[in-house]
């Protein structure tokens, strides 16, 4: 069957997480954690289904937001699934404001996705403590506010449910009332914790080991896209949230895992963050597509051209795709070009590959589409650069074993420096696409 630019278009959308529960997206999944040299994933569903299956753990996971951290804990929640898991996926940036995000945020937006998820697991989510407690919050807000109503999806039946959803949303989306009820549920955060690991956790617990489950694991994703602004006291966000405030992240009872900012783990506080959560961070690595010299990695480079292609044809065996190339693009140059221009950072790679596909309408792709959406990157990239951002950038790129000590995070953060890690330790290299369009792009 000829390839459908439609059906392409869609599978490469940078927006939409593949999720391996479903066949189709199964089919467009590469498995990359030997050429990342690790499985971070791995390691956790060891830890939490091999060794500790019914004592709770926490674990906390990073990487470069574009790395593939969603993908990887979708996959997760399949493996610990296979080990008789419940698991509760909170998408934090749906739920929070993540420009101003407290404890108290997180923990109500996991206890209204828990009590979402109970009405699926047939369990009735009631907890009189913290029934009472926000109703005593929603007396606390105006009669005019009282009326706001959710746009949370409700799936339960369950009061709480709609209570804990309704708060969320309040909290999300007016700041003044966000600032009162922050101050009432702080004072109040024993009974709330309490509440939850007792009322939530643990009778959901109970009642699926009746069952023959293990237990529950929540998983908190994108917390790594907390922004760099600080609190008004000046503590930056994601350090006064994991540091400051993490021990009330661990009372849940039951084993969680969180993604963390990147720049946590550049921070002078990352012995207190490990003191904190008793654990080393887990890292997502970008894919080493660039060698610590500059060479291309090959056998990278070969993954990437996967990525693209299991998009393209993904019904085929990897050998009969590259077969099939003539068929997508005009050469495999113009695929490695593409590949190369990522930098290995994948969300890069599908948001290029869409823009491509905008840029041409029609298959074969061309090489003058590629050109375009690269150089329409690179100006995006270098308007918003100072001068003295492109000497730094310069100097990064001359010299890749830069200390990060000497890189400003937030490049690291918003990509524009992507990190590559090894067994012995991280190097750096700017985006390609910040230098001219393809003139520093090796073939």
């Amino acid at each position: 069957m000829s390839p459908n630019l439609h059906e392409i278009y869609q599978a490469c959308n940078p927006s939409q997480v593949l999720d391996i529960h479903r066949d189709h997206d199964r089919h467009y999944y590469i498995d990359l954690h030997r050429i990342r040299g690790g499985d971070p994933i791995g390691d956790i569903e060891a830890a939490i289904g091999l060794f500790s299956p019914r004592v709770p753990t926490c674990h906390l996971l990073s990487g470069q937001v574009g790395s593939g951290k969603s993908v990887e804990l979708i996959r997760l929640q399949a493996l610990l699934g296979e080990r008789q898991f419940q698991t509760v996926y909170v998408e934090a940036s749906r739920l929070l404001d993540m420009g101003d995000v407290d404890v108290v945020d997180v923990i109500l937006a996991i206890a209204s996705e828990l009590s979402r998820m109970m009405a699926r697991w047939c369990l009735e989510a009631r907890s009189p403590t913290l029934e009472a407690i926000l109703e005593r919050a929603k007396t606390m807000m105006l009669p005019s506010d009282r009326q706001i109503s959710t746009s949370l999806p409700i799936v339960s039946r369950s009061s709480l449910h709609h209570q804990l959803a309704e708060c969320v949303e309040r909290m999300r989306e007016y700041p003044l009332q966000r600032l009162q009820l922050r101050q009432f549920f702080d004072a109040q955060l024993p009974a709330i914790m309490t509440a939850i690991a007792t009322d939530l956790v643990g009778f959901s617990t109970e009642q699926l080991r009746a069952e023959g489950y293990e237990g529950i694991v929540i998983l908190v994703d994108n917390l790594d896209r907390l922004t760099s602004h600080p609190k008004a006291w000046g503590r930056v966000q994601a350090e006064y949230l994991f540091i400051d405030r993490g021990e009330w992240l661990q009372k849940f009872g039951c084993h969680t895992i969180y993604t963390i900012p990147i720049q946590l783990l550049f921070s002078k506080e990352i012995g207190s963050l490990q003191a904190r959560f008793d654990t080393d961070p887990l890292i997502i690595p970008l894919v080493p597509l660039y060698q610590r010299q500059g060479e291309v990695n090959l056998q990278a480079l070969d993954q990437l051209r996967q990525i693209v292609l299991s998009r393209v044809f993904p019904d085929e065996l990897p050998a009969q795709r590259i077969d099939r190339l003539v068929e997508f693009c005009d050469d495999v140059a113009l695929l490695d070009l593409l590949c190369l221009a990522s930098g290995g950072h994948l969300r890069n790679l599908l948001r290029l590959l869409h823009r491509w596909i905008e840029k041409e309408r029609g298959l074969p792709l061309s090489a003058a589409g590629l050109g375009l959406a690269i150089a329409e990157r690179h100006t995006q990239i270098n308007l918003s650069l100072s001068p003295a951002e492109r000497r730094i950038l310069a100097q990064i790129q001359a010299q890749p074993q830069t200390r990060i000590q000497e890189i400003p995070l937030d490049f690291v953060r918003n990509g524009l420096v992507l990190e590559y890690r090894d067994q012995d330790g991280s190097w750096f290299v700017i985006d390609p696409i910040a230098y001219e369009p393809r003139d520093r792009l090796p073939l």
